[in-house]
């Protein structure tokens, strides 16, 4: 991935074990730079669409829920854990872990949802994996 001078700008701004991260993750380093200065959530946040992304598939959350329904589950096709994890609220970025290491949080004290499964979506998540193997 192309890292454009601006986001090379932003990113060295970062502190210097986050920006050494870039060239390995270059789209979750340049999602942190993006976000850096955001402020915390208020403590009341309560989002209304959290997706979470992994390094395997930054295009497609793997978990989607919708006003606390789990609207979409994808398995993991690999065997170990992925390297990159992005937590977004509402369409912004609010956590991304790196290596097992946390680099960006701005959910200050909000908790993570309660999840309600909605049955028929999962089974068309798990499904729509079968269909894709």
């Amino acid at each position: 991935m192309y890292i454009s001078e601006h986001e090379r700008i932003l990113i060295n701004k970062l502190p210097a074990h986050i920006a050494a991260l870039a060239d390995k993750y270059p789209s979750e380093i340049i999602n942190v730079a993006d976000n850096w200065n955001n402020p915390c959530l208020p403590d009341d946040y309560v989002p209304r669409i959290v997706e979470v992304y992994t390094s395997e598939d930054s295009f497609d959350p793997v978990i989607d829920m919708i006003d606390g329904v789990l609207t979409r589950y994808k398995l993991s096709e690999a065997n170990e854990p992925p390297h990159a994890i992005t937590l977004m609220f509402d369409s912004d970025f609010v956590y991304i872990e790196i290596e097992g290491k946390e680099v960006f949080n701005k959910m200050g004290n909000v908790p993570f949802p309660e999840i309600l499964v909605n049955p028929s979506s999962l089974i068309n998540s798990l499904f729509a994996r079968e269909n894709n193997d």
